[in-house]
């Protein structure tokens, strides 16, 4: 088991749309992206069954266009 700190939100999975972005990243506000959040950012800042999530850039790509959101996580 992975030890985690109560409390914690779980999830791995993503997709939405870019809210705000770091300087050091190649996405911007209003694009759509999917991708996988680590465990060790789940301990660090929580997992992605949320309204909001905090991702590294590198953990994410661009969502093509033929999926819905839900596909795509």
């Amino acid at each position: 088991l992975y030890p985690l700190s109560l409390p914690v939100i779980l999830g791995c999975d993503f997709s939405g749309v870019v809210v705000k972005a770091g300087a050091k990243t190649e996405f911007s506000p209003g694009q759509h992206v999917f991708g996988r959040q680590t465990l060790d950012r789940i301990r660090e800042v929580n997992g992605t069954y949320a309204e909001f999530c905090a991702i590294e850039g590198k953990n994410a790509c661009l969502k093509p266009e033929n999926l819905s959101f839900e596909e795509a996580a």
